[in-house]
């Protein structure tokens, strides 16, 4: 291998990582916004920032003993698309796993080279191939592998939730007025802000499973409901005539409308680090997904002139650890948004129905 190569061996992984490395802490840079204190502000950071100092220390460790710098980045990439699969679009994939493989092959290249020419008197980058940095202890490598696949396999999460935002406090009361019809116009909309330009609406096995029942659960809040009609818009109904027809008719003959628009955020930033956090670690730290809900109602009458608005909010916080896989019984993600959903529809319902606007 000439020099001007094996120059360019050297240094081609090393550049990407030392720009690889501030890439990732760029997506940190929301705590700024974020944080209500300097505490929060510091804590933010060192949170934010571990994958990149774990990245730091793999690159500077790799600078010397390349067979670290392949192994522990090609584990990186293909980790991080098992965790995050399905999250986020293929560019993701690309713009993370793709250069943790392409430093992985390259100092996986640069080691076999140095392998083959070491105690030959060969140099690279000007420093000689010694024979004891080029020969990986191959059973703690072997190791090091058995436990990041075991921790990545068993890795647990506990979802937990926070208060309703905006429940009703004022005093219960029924309604003791005729019955009345309603039309019920729901929206499940989905954004991973920094990634989704808007919200999008949920194709239905998209939206939390068992909506319809808790549905039924809620409207028994309402005392005086007679007869009701229930649309869930899709966002095929942009090209769909017969189904806007359906619509319109269903809030023609009802004599109220409640349009409902449940909404679920992610941050891309949040998901994009704790994932990589998650992966450089072996998800032995725990790492906080957050995922906020909100909900609008308003009511319309048979005019269509708007009655009364409602909003509601609340966030569910998952962490992911592998420890936590004992907890997970307890306290599963699906069982908590069902939950959230359920207080959502049950206090709303609950605030119209003291409030008496359905007369």
């Amino acid at each position: 291998m000439s020099p001007k190569l094996s120059k360019v061996l050297f240094w081609v992984p090393r550049i990407i990582g030392i720009l690889f490395i501030p890439f990732i802490m760029m997506f940190s840079l929301e705590v700024f916004d974020e944080a209500k204190n300097s505490r929060e502000l510091i804590v933010g950071l060192l949170i934010h920032n571990t994958p990149a100092l774990i990245l730091g220390i793999v690159l500077w460790t790799a600078w010397k003993w390349e067979w670290i710098g392949s192994v522990v980045f090609g584990s990186l990439a293909v980790g991080y698309i098992w965790l995050a699969w399905g999250k986020f679009d293929w560019t993701v994939y690309a713009l993370i796993s793709g250069p943790l493989f392409l430093m992985s092959i390259l100092f996986l290249i640069e080691w076999i080279w140095r392998k083959k020419f070491r105690g030959t008197g060969a140099k690279i980058d000007g420093q000689p191939i010694s024979k004891s940095e080029t020969q990986p202890p191959t059973r703690e490598v072997l190791s090091l592998l058995l436990v990041g696949i075991i921790a990545l396999s068993t890795s647990g999460c506990a979802t937990f939730r926070s208060e309703l935002g905006g429940r009703y406090e004022g005093e219960e009361k029924r309604n003791t007025s005729k019955p009345v019809s309603v039309c019920f116009v729901f929206s499940h909309v989905h954004q991973m802000v920094g990634l989704d330009a808007i919200p999008k609406l949920q194709q239905r096995h998209q939206r939390v499973q068992g909506f319809d029942d808790i549905f039924l659960d809620a409207q028994r809040e309402l005392s005086n409901l007679g007869t009701y009609a229930t649309y869930t818009e899709e966002s095929s109904d942009v090209n769909d005539p017969e189904r806007r027809a359906r619509k319109d008719s269903l809030i023609t003959v009802n004599d109220y409308t409640l349009k409902i628009r449940i909404e679920s955020k992610k941050k891309f930033s949040n998901y994009f680090l704790g994932t990589m956090a998650s992966v450089v670690t072996a998800t032995l730290a725990p790492i906080p997904y957050y995922q906020y809900y909100g909900v609008s109602a308003d009511l319309y009458d048979h005019e269509r002139r708007l009655v009364a608005s409602y909003r509601r909010d609340a966030r569910l916080a998952k962490w992911v650890e592998a420890l936590l896989i004992v907890a997970y019984p307890f306290h599963p993600e699906e069982r908590k948004k069902e939950e959230v959903y359920m207080d959502f529809l049950h206090d709303i319902f609950k605030q119209i129905e003291s409030e008496g606007v359905l007369k």
